[in-house]
């Protein structure tokens, strides 16, 4: 849904055209958050400086995150696909209709847009995904070098995921991000019924009234 939003939204800006004054492909800090998701390192907070708070010393860090960014299940990029029809139409309003405005250079990349998805690895992380994680484990490792510095072992680290392949890459994305790459922590076997990650998963009631209850979403959706 993420790539869903973010290109038609682009494309349909596209097709409301600029000036041929300006053209896109020249803009060096074009807007990019067109999505209701945006990858983390698109607006992260990059401030990696240490943490100092005057007769205070970290002892203890936790978190709980989401998984970094995923690529497109099977549904998804069957509608990403109704993307090429939006094209055709633009294409169609400069060349035939004479009623855009897009600047030569900008048509002509209109023109080279195709679709890149990959298919056989639907809703696994991709490789922003991992970059996502990897340089947030970074940052905290430069903000709280003293809990870092330690030895890395299965008592003193503990790291959780769920079953699916995003979020175990997305673990071990940000564990290399901590101590390096290759470091050697152990990982434990990922839960079928996690009540800490996934609570939700295990409840009849949220299965029933929430999950597979339209209403739920449908204010969203209006969205």
């Amino acid at each position: 849904m993420i790539i869903i939003v973010l290109s038609a939204t682009l494309l349909a800006t596209l097709a409301a055209g600029q000036s041929q004054d300006s053209c896109y492909a020249d803009q060096t800090d074009p807007y990019i958050l067109f999505g209701t998701a945006t990858p983390y390192e698109a607006v992260s907070n990059t401030n990696a400086s240490y943490v100092y708070i005057d007769k205070c010393e970290a002892k203890q860090f936790w978190i709980i995150s989401r998984h970094g960014t995923r690529y497109a299940d099977a549904d998804e990029v069957d509608e990403l696909k109704d993307l090429y029809d939006l094209q055709e139409k633009i294409i169609k309003n400069h060349e035939k209709d004479g009623s855009g405005s897009l600047c030569a250079k900008d048509l002509e990349n209109l023109k080279l847009w195709t679709l890149q998805v990959v298919s056989n690895v639907k809703r696994d992380l991709t490789p922003q995904g991992y970059n996502d994680l990897y340089r947030l484990g970074k940052r905290f490792k430069s903000r709280f070098p003293a809990l870092f510095k330690q030895t890395v072992t299965k008592d003193s680290f503990k790291v959780q995921f769920t079953t699916k392949q995003r979020t175990a890459a997305s673990a071990i994305a940000f564990v290399d991000g901590l101590f390096g790459t290759g470091m050697g922590l152990e990982f434990p076997e990922a839960l079928e019924d996690d009540m800490l990650i996934k609570p939700y998963a295990s409840c009849k009631k949220w299965e029933k009234d929430v999950e597979k209850n339209k209403d739920t979403t449908k204010e969203m959706k209006k969205f």
